[in-house]
């Protein structure tokens, strides 16, 4: 498989509640990923049941297993889009799934599912809400812009990457790109059953050259036990902007299509749970 025929779907919903609901950033994600997967399940739509098994519990052969220690989820909710703490009926907000692979063809009956989540609720079943509109956006064939020399990232969900068992504090580009090089390879790998093709000997070589120019990342404390478990999930990691800078213009385009892609795949722990997203901007 080539970078260019990886396949995703960004689905966006609108959402009106129809009872007050208290948003906090430490629960909300497990607490998305929770309804999300039950609204599958007690749905009397059996396409649903299907799809929860292929999306939450993938049987892989053996030969996958051989090569790799876990099985990527083929997709990553949008928990951090919530604006606002307090939320009353009559309320807007906004709720989003990225889809990777042959599920970014599956909007239809997952918009179903979110209607689902919306008549069972949040906050055991006492904020409802309805879904207004479904936003769709494939993935883009073109680069937006020519960046420059100089990427901004602004991680707005938290980021969390370990290496050699310690979280990195302000993670060097190589760490950024080798996870999103991984990603997609893995994730093509599991749900396409194809080999990324594309010749990394180049790019890679690139990576020593690229510096950090400023790092405004900061530490969040967000962490969850979870009832059932009764285990601790952590949703702590890093938040903010970090600047790299590439020896030239053509050497950060051929960044550009990776980059673009990570930004809906996410990086680093706990992605489908929504972390390790984030914007790319260009910086003069």
């Amino acid at each position: 498989m080539k970078l260019q025929d990886f396949q995703f779907a960004c689905i966006r919903f609108l959402c009106r509640f129809k009872g007050s609901f208290v948003y906090s950033p430490e629960t909300f994600p497990n607490l998305l990923r929770g309804c999300f997967g039950n609204a599958m399940l007690k749905s009397q739509n059996e396409a649903l049941h299907t799809l929860y098994e292929e999306m939450f519990k993938p049987e892989m052969a053996d030969p996958f297993m051989e090569r790799y220690n876990d099985v990527p989820k083929p997709f990553v909710l949008n928990p951090f889009l919530m604006k606002k703490k307090l939320y009353k009926a009559g309320d807007f907000f906004d709720l989003g799934i990225n889809l990777f692979c042959h599920f970014s063809q599956c909007e239809e009956i997952i918009t179903q599912a979110f209607c689902e989540m919306g008549r069972l609720g949040f906050a055991g079943g006492e904020a409802p809400f309805e879904v207004k509109e479904a936003e769709i956006m494939r993935c883009p064939e073109k680069i937006l812009f020519n960046p420059g020399k100089k990427i901004m990232l602004d991680f707005y969900s938290p980021l969390q990457i370990r290496e050699q068992g310690k979280y990195v504090k302000n993670p060097p580009f190589s760490s950024i790109f080798r996870r999103i090089y991984g990603r997609i390879k893995t994730i093509a790998y599991f749900y396409e059953n194809e080999e990324l093709e594309e010749d990394k000997a180049d790019i890679f070589g690139l990576l020593p050259e690229i510096k950090t120019v400023s790092s405004q990342l900061r530490k969040t404390e967000y962490s969850f036990r979870t009832p059932k478990e009764n285990s601790k999930q952590r949703f702590d990691g890093l938040k903010g902007k970090i600047i790299y800078e590439f020896p030239s213009e053509n050497a950060a385009m051929l960044f550009m299509p990776w980059l673009s892609k990570g930004m809906y795949l996410h990086i680093g722990k706990s992605t489908s749970w929504g972390m390790g997203a984030y914007n790319i901007k260009a910086v003069n």
